[in-house]
């Protein structure tokens, strides 16, 4: 199982109906995992419209066969990138995607001054003989406190990279912001992200880190008013947050760093 390339792909969001760019991971697969593959896409499609009628049990049993049949199919690549599988569920229907759990990783020890964990999800696609997939980044629970950075912080200053990477035409990995999750692809960039934001983090310290805080919770307070007056605290509080953004990354020495496959923990 290789990575045949990694691209931008124009989706459609079936809630919105609206077309977006999404990262995607593409794979070629050798002639024992095309026929393993081929066995698991006929296993699963012989399920459908007739598990509805399964005794729990039973249904729970053969779903679990098949979805161990995927894992089996990519457990190896995974392992190769430092990835663990959690759990796995091959959906039905059209677009008939499975979807990939991975263990929960820790960015830091308990002595650090940060508590953030992460896990990875793939939504591959397996509807045909073709196989993709796209993966994000999903924020696990944390304590409270400064211990718990800002997910918007974080996510702001990851962006602030990613676009001062794609001005300079630097290498990274190809990354899209949604909401919530952090898209990429490749795929087995996975590791080497995490351990770019707890590196990120600890260069610019938990102090820093708080203040920037601060200043992005006020900045959305006051963009969630109505009174006149708090357009233009609004644009005071937006540039000072963004220019302690660009400040600390440059103090940090942001400007010229790699993604590294080292430093990550995982969760028991």
């Amino acid at each position: 199982m290789n990575i045949s390339k990694a691209a931008f792909i124009e989706v459609e969001r079936p809630i919105f109906k609206e077309k977006e760019q999404m990262p995607y991971t593409f794979f070629e697969l050798d002639a024992t995992e095309q026929v393993a593959y081929n066995a698991f896409r006929v296993q699963r499609n012989s399920l459908e419209g007739v598990v509805q009628t399964m005794p729990a049990a039973e249904r729970q049993r053969v779903e679990r066969e098949v979805q161990q049949q995927f894992i089996d199919i990519i457990q190896p690549h995974f392992e190769e990138y430092g990835l663990t599988i959690d759990d796995c569920f091959a959906y039905y229907g059209e677009d008939k995607k499975t979807i990939v759990n991975t263990s929960g990783y820790r960015l830091f020890d308990e002595k650090e001054p940060f508590n953030s964990a992460f896990k990875i999800v793939y939504w591959f696609s397996t509807k045909d003989e073709s196989l993709s997939c796209t993966s994000n980044l999903y924020p696990l629970g944390s304590e409270s406190g400064i211990k718990s950075p800002s997910r918007q912080v974080l996510y702001d200053l990851l962006e602030h990279i990613v676009k001062e990477c794609e001005q300079d035409g630097k290498q990274f990995p190809l990354i899209s912001f949604k909401g919530d999750y952090v898209y990429f692809a490749s795929h087995r960039f996975a590791i080497p992200i995490l351990y770019f934001l707890r590196t990120m983090l600890l260069k610019i310290g938990p102090e820093s880190v708080k203040e920037m805080t601060i200043l992005s919770q006020e900045y959305l307070h006051l963009r969630d008013r109505d009174y006149s007056d708090s357009k233009v605290k609004q644009r005071v509080f937006l540039d000072a947050y963004q220019l302690k953004l660009e400040t600390e990354l440059v103090k940090a020495g942001f400007r010229d760093q790699k993604l590294s496959l080292v430093g990550y923990t995982k969760m028991d």
